[in-house]
């Protein structure tokens, strides 16, 4: 209740707390809320489903009317015009089709199967959703760049990933966020397969790279405005257009500079800390469940970093999946993530890198890696993050591995 390490056998439980299952946190508010499977029926006639039926499929991507259902004697017909994220037991649907006992139709992040008697049972992959990577490993040109890399992560976790220069924190990036296929292992959603099941699941990812990758004679309005132009289907109307980046922006707290000019070295224009959080509000623009991030306080000022990192603990706690790749963070920051990702690989040695340390970040990480120098989990010493890579370094990379 309320941490990983706080083991319950009974306990009265308010709104405000959290109940954890190993390390799966599911907020008492989201148990009090009464939610259960719910179902679709076609006595009254055919249904619609699609972005207008909100209640149905949240999906900002989802095309406003994407598939029909209706019946036909003791059938149940689905006609589904050519658009994205319509799917048949993960196979993309443009046509007419007649469903089957047992069949699984899939509109964007919701999903229907078809039970006994037209039964239709519908559920959503929202703060449902988990990664699981199962001894994942990237040979290239004979070169094992990563190996033996098993983790699972949950709805919630703000999730930190780590490890020094060319370990493969990258690669294992990568091989989680679906641009690169391992080439042993398998990484799952929900236990299927990422890379079987791409085209299906890519809408759910969001990516921010490090790079910048926005217009920089564009004010902040107008360059998620063509964002979404181009990311969210064709029959949105204008003002639809306008209701989503103005939410976007209201979500990131980019009120007070949505109308200035992006701006470069060059030519003055947003800070750095807002530079990041339009790069995440270009991604929410379609409202992914998984979200990661290369690197995105790399050059800001300690409070800008502080704040863009509140800011994906925000998004996470809203039942995201939000993995970050950071290099030493401030204690202040450590804090505030769930759980630590590290990759290593010894300097002078061929080996492939491995992962020598996934569980909570503060203060077990830096306990794990300096057991007596970081005893107190109380203790305030800003050098703790840098235990973490000072005590990995002490012992070669097999040590604690297999420790």
């Amino acid at each position: 209740m309320n941490h990983v390490y706080n083991r319950i056998k009974e306990a009265t439980l308010g709104p405000d707390d959290s109940i954890y299952f190993r390390t799966f946190r599911v907020p008492v508010r989201t148990l009090l809320s009464g939610q259960k499977t719910q179902g679709v029926t076609l006595a009254h006639g055919p249904i619609t489903l699609g972005r207008d039926h909100s209640q149905l499929v949240p999906d900002p991507w989802v095309a406003k009317a994407a598939v029909t259902l209706r019946r036909r004697g003791n059938h149940i017909v689905l006609d589904a015009a050519a658009v994205r994220g319509v799917f048949l037991n993960n196979e993309a649907v443009k046509s007419q089709v007649v469903l089957r006992l047992g069949d699984q139709l899939y509109v964007g992040t919701t999903c229907f199967r078809v039970h006994s008697e037209g039964e239709i049972e519908q559920w959503n992959y929202r703060e449902r959703l988990s990664i699981e990577a199962r001894e994942v490993g990237v040979e290239v040109n004979g070169q094992w760049l990563i190996r033996r890399i098993s983790l699972a992560l949950f709805p919630r976790e703000l999730v930190a990933l780590m490890g020094p220069s060319g370990a493969g924190k990258t690669t294992l990036k990568m091989c989680l966020c679906g641009y690169l296929r391992p080439s042993e292992g398998n990484v799952l959603f929900n236990g299927e397969r990422l890379y079987d099941n791409y085209m299906r699941f890519s809408p759910f990812l969001g990516y921010v790279p490090q790079e910048d990758i926005m217009h920089r004679e564009l004010t902040v309005r107008e360059a998620l405005y063509f964002s979404a132009r181009l990311r969210l289907p064709k029959d949105y109307s204008e003002k639809e257009i306008d209701e989503r980046v103005h939410k976007v922006i209201a979500t990131l707290g980019l009120e007070d500079c949505e109308n200035v000019v992006i701006g470069s070295p060059e030519r003055k224009g947003i800070s750095g800390g807002q530079r990041k959080r339009v790069h995440v509000a270009m991604e929410l623009l379609t409202k992914p469940l998984i979200l990661f991030l290369d690197e995105p306080i790399s050059g800001l000022s300690s409070e800008d970093a502080l704040l863009v990192i509140q800011l994906l603990r925000q998004l996470a706690d809203e039942g995201r999946i939000v993995v970050v790749t950071v290099h030493q963070p401030r204690l202040n920051i450590l804090r505030l993530f769930d759980h630590l990702i590290l990759v290593a690989k010894d300097r002078k040695g061929a080996e492939a890198g491995e992962l020598v340390y996934f569980g909570p970040a503060h203060p077990d990480a830096a306990q794990f890696f300096k057991p007596g120098k970081c005893a107190s989990p109380h203790s305030e010493v800003e050098s703790w993050p840098d235990e973490i890579l000072r005590g990995l370094a002490h012992q070669p990379v097999r040590y604690w591995t297999y420790v």
